[in-house]
């Protein structure tokens, strides 16, 4: 009997599956990342690259996760692998006893830091290099100007938070490229971390250490990790790698001409293709990736998503009206109910309650709900704020400029996924077939595959990700006449607003700049 496991570590939660060779799930647990946030403020919004997480208590809460899982197996099994997938772009700094740096930052360092590497870099020539956007929310932004404050000396190990976890499970310092370049500061061109970076910083190449591919066998549990997890110490432990592209392997057989839509606390849209990494889209914010099957690349952008979902429930609706925080199936049964018996309606949502990340980074501009009326209850608000947000995606989808043909659909993965009325909403609106995988967890089941790859339980990553257990996948067909109405709408009324409420919302930071202090 025996399983692989995979652990993803997001914003919000970790999650733990073991699954079997043929990856049928066996196990699942879930637990919150709240209390690792050293300023204990973490939320659904704290979307940030860099999250400020106290590295000793999220392992603890991952030693914890991890237990609960292995401990509902049945008796005499085996977890032969096990590997992390994370939110790619946030590090964790060591000092050379393996002690925790903070790396703290603000707004006015990063902006200097910015400053200084644009008088090396245009935009353009950066996200060449790099993939990433050169801006104050690059986590590699937030490492450099912290080392201008002289803490250089004290770090040995720059890690991302998957290869945190695999040190604390095996005690090897290994990087991963698909979160090691998702700091923004890999030179792809040169295979080497980007030159003016090490010389801003200050940091030598072993400090910022040696990527090496997912799915890489690395060693085995420790032997007092293993007492408190229960695995084994035979374990093998192996590189995972970025959330998003571990999500992408769970499911990578239908990727092909297809396009990959996660819809979590982060909602992004993604294509993926062999070749170089090198920025090809124009006009618009974007993050060329590192995936985790060797020599493919993806290109991404994303917005906010789920996250808006949450604060709408969590605190306009439920605070005011219960006081407590409801369960998704009761909201979505209002959606669902009006979706079926009122196709139109008055509500409209402009879907940037956190700012926006497209078609540039800007958190000075805000949500706007529209067409209010005495019958609005949390449902149709509700409504309104899927259908934006697909909106929103739409827009995207624009920005990717791929040539797609009739047959080219998406596939879905990730929370709201597991709602039809969701799905169906955003199959009308960007008038396209949905593929929805009924997957739990994609990323943690990316990364147990990526483990049973690095073990040998699977031949090679194509093995891995074609293996299925019957794995049911719910298409989705976008309603014509639905979809129409759509397009006038978005067409007519939600580009024309969004673009009166960005200028307004510039004239109301300015004024309210002024008058700050009264």
């Amino acid at each position: 009997m025996e399983y692989i496991a995979g652990i993803d570590i997001g914003g919000t939660s970790i999650k733990v599956v073991v699954c079997d060779r043929m990856k049928k799930i066996v196990s699942f647990e879930k637990s919150s990342t709240l209390s690792a946030y050293r300023t204990q403020k973490g939320s659904i919004a704290d979307t940030g690259p860099q999250r400020n997480f106290n590295g000793e208590i999220l392992w603890e809460i991952t030693k914890k996760t991890i237990y609960k899982a292995v401990r509902r197996l049945p008796k005499n099994s085996f977890v032969y692998s096990i590997a992390v997938s994370s939110c790619g772009c946030t590090l964790l700094l060591l000092d050379g006893n393996g002690r925790q740096i903070n790396l703290k930052t603000d707004d006015k360092m990063r902006l200097d830091e910015v400053n200084a590497y644009k008088k090396q870099y245009t935009h353009e020539d950066f996200q060449s290099y790099t993939g990433y956007p050169l801006e104050a929310d690059n986590s590699g932004i937030h490492l450099s100007a912290f080392c201008r404050t002289g803490q250089k000396s004290k770090i040995a190990h720059v890690l991302s938070v998957d290869d945190y976890i695999l040190w604390k499970l095996c005690g090897e310092t290994v990087r991963n490229y698909s979160t090691a370049a998702s700091c923004g500061m890999w030179d792809w061109q040169k295979n080497k971390w980007l030159s003016y970076f090490l010389e801003q910083s200050g940091l030598d190449e072993e400090a910022m250490g040696c990527p090496v591919e997912s799915g890489i066998a690395v060693g085995n549990v420790q032997k007092r990790v293993a007492e408190d997890t229960g695995l084994s110490h035979k374990t093998v432990v192996c590189t995972g790698g970025h959330d998003y592209e571990c999500a992408a392997f769970a499911c990578h057989s239908e990727l092909e001409n297809n396009i990959f839509n996660v819809t979590g606390t982060v909602d992004l849209i993604a294509v993926f293709s062999k070749g170089d990494l090198i920025g090809r889209i124009q006009g618009c914010r974007h993050i060329s990736d590192k995936h985790v099957i060797p020599d493919f690349h993806s290109d991404m952008m994303e917005t906010i998503g789920a996250a808006q979902t949450e604060w709408l429930k969590n605190q306009i609706i439920a605070r005011q009206e219960y006081g407590f925080s409801l369960d998704w199936e009761s909201c979505f049964k209002d959606v669902e109910k009006l979706y079926n018996e009122h196709p139109v309606s008055t509500e409209l949502f402009i879907p940037k309650v956190f700012g926006t990340c497209v078609p540039e980074t800007n958190h000075h501009i805000y949500g706007v709900f529209c067409g209010l009326q005495e019958q609005t209850d949390s449902g149709t608000l509700l409504r309104a704020m899927i259908e934006g947000m697909a909106f929103q995606n739409l827009k995207m989808l624009g920005w990717l400029n791929r040539e797609r043909d009739e047959h080219t659909k998406i596939v879905a993965v990730g929370g709201a996924g597991k709602s039809p009325v969701w799905m169906q909403i955003k199959a009308d609106i960007l008038n396209i077939d949905i593929l929805s995988p009924e997957i739990t967890e994609a990323s943690a089941l990316g990364a147990a595959m990526l483990g049973g790859t690095g073990s040998g339980i699977f031949r090679d990553y194509e093995e891995a990700w074609r293996i299925s257990d019957s794995t049911k996948i719910r298409m989705v067909h976008p309603d014509r006449e639905r979809t129409e109405y759509y397009q006038e709408i978005y067409r007519k009324v939600f580009l024309p607003l969004e673009q009166r409420m960005e200028a307004l919302d510039k004239i109301r930071t300015k004024i309210n700049r002024a008058y700050r202090r009264m």
